[in-house]
C-alpha cells in the first residue's frame, strides 16, 4: 500500500475556490481503481495550506491515476491557485493499521 502526501500552498483567496472544486472532483478521485482512502486537511492557523493524504492499493495504481486524463484536466485548474511549487511524497506503508474514524456520537464518554 502507498500513502500520498501532497502539500498545496494556495494563495489566500483562492482556498475557498480550492475547497468548492474539491468539493466536486473528490468522488471522482476517490472512485478511480487503487484508492483505498482519500482526505483534505487544511492548516488551522488560515495561512491557504491544505494537504492531500491518499492511499492507494499500488504505486501502479497511483500512476495510474496521475496520468489519467482527469487528472490532466484538473491539475492545471488547481496549479493556477497555488503561490508556490507543490511538495508531494508517497511512503510505502511497512505496518498496517486501519483507518477507522470515530465520530462525535461515537466517542466514549469520560
Amino acid at each position: 500500500m502507498i500513502v500520498r502526501l501532497v502539500s498545496l500552498r494556495f494563495h489566500p483567496d483562492r482556498v475557498e475556490e480550492f475547497k468548492q472544486l474539491y468539493q466536486k472532483i473528490h468522488r471522482q478521485i476517490r472512485s478511480s481503481p487503487g484508492c483505498l482512502h482519500l482526505q483534505l486537511v487544511v492548516d488551522n492557523e488560515g495561512e491557504g495550506e491544505c494537504f492531500t493524504i491518499s492511499y492507494w492499493r499500488s504505486q501502479e495504481d497511483l500512476d495510474r491515476y496521475r496520468n489519467s486524463p482527469f487528472f490532466r484536466s484538473v491539475w492545471p485548474r488547481v496549479k493556477a491557485m497555488l503561490r508556490e511549487k507543490p511538495w508531494a511524497k508517497s511512503f510505502k506503508v511497512l505496518v498496517d493499521d486501519p483507518f477507522r474514524p470515530v465520530s462525535f456520537g461515537d466517542a466514549p464518554s469520560s
